[in-house]
């Protein structure tokens, strides 16, 4: 194993323990969320990453074809177009502070993590 394997091992391991610490995910929550990141891992490493591989060897080889240009513009167009809405629903729509938890479903959270152990949630508007 890489030094760079291990540390993101490590970082995964804390990330998943202190989400299970501060009680934000019960168990089953982190395992399905572990068990998708896997499966994703797996899937853009045998899918994706030779198709990217063969790609660019394509490249090396012949340039800069018409078809090769087609696919690499939709890729970057199709990239802005996530990011983009990325934006819009993180940085936008939760900035402006329209949606709040109903105060049933804010004090039944509060209720839930002050037996984890947690002194309470912030007043911002979710």
């Amino acid at each position: 194993m890489t030094v760079g394997t291990i540390v993101l091992q490590l970082g995964w391991f804390t990330m998943v323990y202190s989400r299970f610490f501060l009680g934000i995910h019960s168990l089953n929550q982190l395992i399905y969320g572990c068990l998708l990141g896997i499966w994703s891992l797996y899937m853009c490493y045998t899918w994706l990453n030779p198709l990217v591989v063969r790609t660019v060897y394509y490249v090396k080889e012949n340039g800069w074809d018409d078809k090769t240009k087609k696919y690499f513009i939709v890729s970057a167009v199709y990239t802005a177009i996530v990011i983009l809405a990325y934006i819009i629903a993180h940085v936008i729509i939760d900035g402006t502070g329209q949606y709040e938890l109903k105060p049933e479903w804010r004090s039944s959270l509060e209720k839930c993590l002050l037996k984890k152990g947690v002194v309470g949630i912030s007043k911002r508007k979710i």
